[in-house]
């Protein structure tokens, strides 16, 4: 009996995915002057300022504050970040909605709130709980978002479009919002 060998070196996909990661910006020695991003730092802090009051952290405002770009970025109405979210008996750090229905749930793992024996059995029920529900969680540590919580909001992103919720034009419009910081240069 002979052995079959498939032979996919010629195969193209019908679907165009497109580059997951930011365009890379060179470095130069010409420093860029305050008005080529005084104004987005000014909006990323009013945003920041818009959440801050019902977010429990420094690591949720941080977080929280980068979706609220790339969700505006997409220009899709139906998006939505709800902080403090209650499923159940519990309270998760954000959700993310589509027409008022839950496409996921984000934790925020600081240090100071998920070290105990305690509260990891209750990080444990609030992943079980949302497995049962059939929603995705995703677990981001401080350290994390911190190093660059662009990529965390990638992580996520990239996770919905595989589920068919962002059209191409939409992931395009929210990686220019979501250049990682290692790849901008002052």
């Amino acid at each position: 009996m002979g052995t079959y060998e498939a032979d996919f070196s010629n195969f193209q996909s019908a679907i165009e995915w497109p580059d997951l990661r930011p365009p890379e910006e060179e470095a130069t020695d010409v420093p860029k002057p305050l008005c080529a991003f005084l104004p987005a730092l000014l909006d990323n802090w009013a945003l920041a300022a818009t959440i801050e009051s019902v977010c429990e952290s420094p690591i949720e405002v941080e977080l929280g504050t980068q979706f609220l770009i790339a969700l505006r970025a997409a220009g899709n109405k139906d998006w939505k970040l709800v902080p403090q979210y209650v499923l159940g008996p519990y309270r998760y750090d954000f959700a993310i909605t589509r027409q008022k229905k839950l496409a996921c749930l984000i934790e925020c793992d600081g240090k100071e709130f998920h070290s105990t024996r305690e509260q990891l059995a209750n990080d444990r029920a609030k992943d079980k709980l949302a497995v049962e529900t059939g929603v995705r969680i995703f677990r981001f540590s401080g350290s994390d978002i911190h190093r660059d919580p662009k990529s965390c909001v990638r992580d996520v992103l990239h996770a919905v479009i595989f589920k068919n919720h962002l059209t191409p034009d939409q992931w395009d419009a929210l990686n220019l919002a979501l250049v990682s910081r290692a790849s901008i240069a002052f």
